[in-house]
């Protein structure tokens, strides 16, 4: 670990001596209200060469956190929570009607043949770029851009790193803009980084790579730091006798987004 690198414990404050430690303490705190069986189902979706409309409906419950844990732990299957609106559809999903509904920000009622394109008309063969971009094209209104990295995710499998703003927060308070900065400290603030709407012109350059200063797109920053955090903890694993973790091992994601939690939002 680089010495301006700093991992806090929210329990002492202090910082971790490893980078294995702060991925183990803060697996076991997401863990504290997220079901296993759950986290054990998604990590093998992303290991799946092809998806079916009913994977990729559980993957969005998962992701808009419509998922109950609890029940589904159980239950070893995904239950969906109800509605807060008493008046709105609750999450169903029908394969041999053909008809799925999800409850986000709004109701999205038509949303299965969004999934079937996915899962049986998607080239996933194309490049990053080709896939967003068809994936913005045929996608419901209510399914916006963090939802649509977050297919993207999985359509690579892992490749193309899924987003969050809390991970990227994690990232920016251990990566500040200044490349010899120390790590920020636990409460410090930090600015939300929000990715542009599907609707904006910004979101055309999401995967830009060539874009710098304030036109590079915030998930290219995102994948910059997240890259460079892999890079140390491979170094450290390396040292270790360890081999090296890849873009499948959500341990990561898991970790970087409970340590987001505890930093302020600088609005």
């Amino acid at each position: 670990m680089q010495d301006t690198t700093k991992l806090y414990s929210a329990v002492t404050g202090k910082p971790f001596e490893t980078i294995k430690d702060f991925l183990a303490y803060y697996n076991d705190c997401y863990y504290i209200q997220t079901s296993q069986w759950v986290e054990k189902q998604i990590d093998e979706l992303l290991k799946k060469d092809h998806l079916t409309e009913e994977d990729l409906f559980n993957i969005l419950a998962w992701k808009t956190n419509r998922l109950n844990h609890q029940k589904s732990e159980c239950e070893k299957s995904f239950v969906y929570t109800k509605s807060s609106n008493k008046n709105s559809k609750g999450w169903t999903f029908d394969g041999n009607c053909e008809t799925a509904t999800a409850v986000t920000r709004r109701t999205i009622d038509n949303l299965y043949p969004f999934l079937k394109f996915i899962s049986n008309e998607l080239n996933t063969g194309e490049d990053s770029d080709e896939l967003l971009k068809k994936l913005n094209e045929k996608s419901p209104d209510g399914i916006g851009t963090v939802y649509l990295i977050t297919f993207l995710y999985f359509i690579t499998c892992g490749e193309e790193p899924i987003y969050d703003v809390f991970a990227m927060a994690a990232l920016d308070a251990i990566y500040p803009d200044e490349s010899k900065t120390e790590s920020l400290a636990l409460g410090s603030y930090v600015k939300m980084r929000e990715l542009p709407s599907k609707k904006d012109t910004s979101f055309l350059n999401l995967l830009n790579t060539e874009k710098t200063g304030r036109n590079k797109s915030k998930y290219i920053i995102y994948k910059e730091k997240l890259n460079r955090f892999m890079e140390e903890i491979n170094e450290e694993r390396k040292k270790n006798g360890e081999k090296p973790i890849d873009n499948k091992c959500r341990d990561i994601d898991r970790a970087l987004w409970g340590y987001g939690h505890l930093f302020r939002d600088e609005k």
